[in-house]
């Protein structure tokens, strides 16, 4: 990231243009994402259990470094914050996958942080190793290995993104007022030829097609949480994302949901009560 370090330098900002779900697109997308991927390896410790235990102390150092090279409103920090924590977690995930897994019956291996990544403290590393070869940890990790096996629909977006993804969408489609999710999942499975990945993709996309149709003529209603792609793959949205918007989109933003009211402490329903 050169090139960011020098207009820092310089007092050059690029302005990072952000979508109505407060997602970045556009030039700039890719390379705010690729400075935070960078902040988030060298900033936080590996050596903490969840994105949560991290201290506020560097979460606000990240975001000021995010600033001093970037142009971004205030309302911008979650989704900075939030791209930190999920790419912090990557680089844990790929630590672990390339640099520990392959090497737990070889200690000596592991006795110091890999070459490409010497910004690591040994310390921290040593924890990390002791956490990622446990039991308690491999257990963990199968299962999670093999949940994602049984993930059928994989995107093709690479580094695009769905907020690129819509504004090409708009940009071709300039008389159409909104996108909905189901087109940009169908979207997000093709590759630049058009081509879907798997016969099952292709179904799932004719099906989600199918549906549409049915909607437009008016023997079938899908709205809110239960709309067309939610029937088209038969499952339920998972709390705290929303399928074809991408991981930062909540169901709250994307469904205009209604914020759940913060449940009031003892004090505050004794206060109700004089």
């Amino acid at each position: 990231m050169h090139r960011i370090v020098r207009r820092k330098i310089m007092g050059n900002k690029l302005t990072v243009t952000l979508n109505g779900k407060g997602e970045s697109f556009g030039p700039q997308a890719a390379e705010i994402q690729s400075y935070i991927g960078v902040l988030a390896r060298t900033k936080p410790p590996i050596w903490h259990d969840s994105w949560k235990c991290v201290h506020d102390e560097v979460k606000t150092k990240i975001w000021d470094c995010v600033l001093m090279a970037f142009v971004l409103p205030p309302s911008a920090k979650k989704l900075v914050l939030r791209s930190a924590g999920q790419k912090w977690r990557e680089f844990k995930s790929r630590l672990t996958t390339h640099y520990i897994l392959p090497y737990r019956d070889q200690p000596e291996m592991l006795a110091y942080p890999p070459a490409d990544f010497s910004f690591i403290e040994k310390a921290h590393w040593d924890i990390f190793v002791v956490d990622r070869t446990s039991p308690e940890f491999l257990k963990c990790h199968d299962e999670a290995v093999g949940r994602r096996m049984l993930s059928v629909y994989p995107h093709r977006m690479s580094r695009k993104g769905y907020a690129n993804l819509e504004n090409e969408w708009y940009q071709s489609h300039p008389d159409e007022e909104e996108v909905d999710r189901s087109s940009t999942w169908v979207l997000a499975r093709k590759d630049k030829d058009e081509i879907f990945l798997s016969d099952i993709v292709q179904k799932k996309a004719e099906e989600i097609e199918k549906l549409k149709k049915e909607v437009k003529e008016g023997t079938l209603k899908a709205e809110g949480v239960d709309d067309i792609l939610t029937l088209a793959l038969g499952k339920p949205e998972h709390g705290g994302r929303v399928r074809g918007q991408g991981v930062h989109v909540k169901q709250s933003i994307y469904f205009d949901l209604p914020r759940q009211k913060k449940a009031k402490t003892m004090d505050e329903k004794i206060q109700e009560r004089v």
